[in-house]
């Protein structure tokens, strides 16, 4: 627009664009519900992408957290749920199971503490990637778990 337009829009070009909107509602105490979207758009040609999102998350006890998200990207949509319980203050447990382009995936992950300062991580997933995996992280004093 305006007389330098077609001066700027042969002089500059999009490269990249990117934007997302989420909206979080809670709904009672223990539920929170966030609906949102997100697209790009890369290079002059337009080629871009375009996601809607839809997340719940419950606090079902003391210690248990679920939560579930379904996402949408043009036909393919792609549907989440887990499960995280704190065991102790020194070990929490996560469950996931994932569905996307027509198969499904179950992890389990194990995070417990194994001193003040290092932590470990334990996980197994079956599905179209199966795989385990084990870390730890340390951390320095002052981050450490009580």
């Amino acid at each position: 627009p305006g007389p330098y337009g077609a001066h700027l829009r042969r002089r500059y070009r999009l490269q990249y664009s990117a934007t997302s909107h989420t909206v979080q509602i809670n709904l009672s105490e223990r539920i929170r519900l966030s609906v949102g979207c997100a697209s790009q758009v890369q290079s002059n040609s337009g080629s871009g992408a375009a996601k809607l999102m839809l997340a719940a998350a419950c606090n079902v006890a003391a210690g248990t957290n679920v939560r579930t998200a379904v996402n949408v990207t043009g036909s393919q949509p792609e549907a989440e749920i887990t499960v995280a319980r704190s065991l102790s203050q020194h070990c929490t447990v996560q469950h996931r199971t994932s569905f996307a382009r027509g198969s499904g995936a179950m992890s389990l992950i194990v995070n417990p503490w194994l001193s003040r300062t290092l932590r470990g991580s334990l996980g197994g997933t079956l599905g179209g990637d199966p795989n385990l995996t084990f870390s730890l992280v340390k951390s320095s004093l002052s981050s450490g778990h009580n």
